[in-house]
Formats: structure tokens, sequence, C-alpha cells
């Protein structure tokens, strides 16, 4: 699934990807690991309360959070599909394995544009 995600051994720095990504017109940006999403708060892109992460379990199973801090997410309760309810340690959440990779809405536009 070459393209489907940035992680850390993609030689594609962080911000062309997500540059890529918007003149393309493509989904929400995808990513595998807890290093993506240092990344994404190196650059300013992660908005506390504001941006969102989605993890992709299976085709039929993914669980939602919204990021709280440079720390913390919080499970949303969705009518079909949440994320684990309460507060959660971002890096325990992305270094889990029972996942594919996890999808990132409501970053800031203005660090890839």
């Amino acid at each position: 699934m070459p393209d489907a995600y940035w992680d850390e051994t993609d030689s594609e720095p962080i911000i062309a990807y997500l540059k890529r990504k918007h003149n393309d017109r493509s989904v929400a940006p995808s990513f595998r690991g807890h290093k993506a999403f240092q990344e994404l708060l190196k650059t300013g892109a992660v908005t506390p309360e504001i941006t969102s992460i989605r993890l992709y379990i299976n085709d039929s199973c993914d669980e939602h959070y919204i990021v709280m801090s440079e720390t913390e997410v919080e499970g949303v309760e969705l009518k079909a599909h949440s994320g684990r309810e309460g507060r959660h340690n971002i890096e325990q959440l992305l270094q889990r394995e029972d996942y594919r990779y996890w999808e990132v809405s409501g970053l800031n536009p203005a660090v890839y544009r």
C-alpha cells in the first residue's frame, strides 16, 4: 500500500506530504505510529480541541478521538463508531498494534498551504 500513509521510514518531509495531499485534493492524510504525531506537533499543524484522529482497525471498525493536548486524546462518542471512552495517552494509543493506520483532520492549513 505505497503512499497510503506517512511514517518515520518515509524520505519525504511531513510538510511536503501534507502539501501534496492537499494539492491532490486527497482525503485526510494518513499515518503510522507516534513519530508522525510528534512531527505534526513540531510543525504547529495540530490544534488541541480541534484536531481529531481516526484509528483504522479493519474495514468495518475504527475509533475516533479528539486531541486534547500534546499528550492526551479523548474518545469521541458517535452513533456508528466511537473512540474508547475517556482520556488516553496519545503515545500509548498510537503504539497499539491492533490498527492499520490513523487519519487526521482539523490540521492548521497555514502550515502546509
